[in-house]
């Protein structure tokens, strides 16, 4: 994407009306040096300009330097939570990482969230 490739050849078409992805593809790029070329700016650049919203999806906040980097070049972050998973501690490291790089988180999703309910009884309710 950085210097080869045009937006209009790497964005698929979905079945849903205005949905369309970029697939990851390969990992054969080194994220802090890709970074600060200027075609990634472009690329942001672009991707802006044509679509009315666009998520990036990084590798964790606290084990790689690619969601930092791009949390400060993004309007704003998602931080994403793995119920019974994820330390209050790791939480807290990353909203430090993110807003230290100078990101805004605008919100939390937790997945694999686990209702201590029953769903049986939890549907009566």
């Amino acid at each position: 994407i950085i210097n080869k490739w045009k937006l209009e050849d790497v964005v698929y078409r979905t079945r849903l009306p205005n949905l369309t992805v970029i697939p990851g593809g390969k990992a054969a790029v080194d994220f802090p040096e890709a970074f600060q070329s200027p075609g990634l700016a472009r690329f942001f650049r672009e991707v802006k300009s044509q679509y009315d919203l666009a998520l990036y999806d990084s590798p964790p906040v606290n084990r790689y330097i690619d969601a930092s980097l791009l949390s400060s070049a993004m309007d704003g972050v998602v931080l994403v939570v793995r119920s019974g998973h994820s330390r209050r501690q790791e939480v807290m490291a990353a909203k430090n990482e993110i807003s230290t790089a100078g990101g805004q988180i605008r919100g939390v999703v937790m997945n694999d969230f686990r209702s201590p309910i029953p769903l049986f009884l939890a549907r009566r309710l």
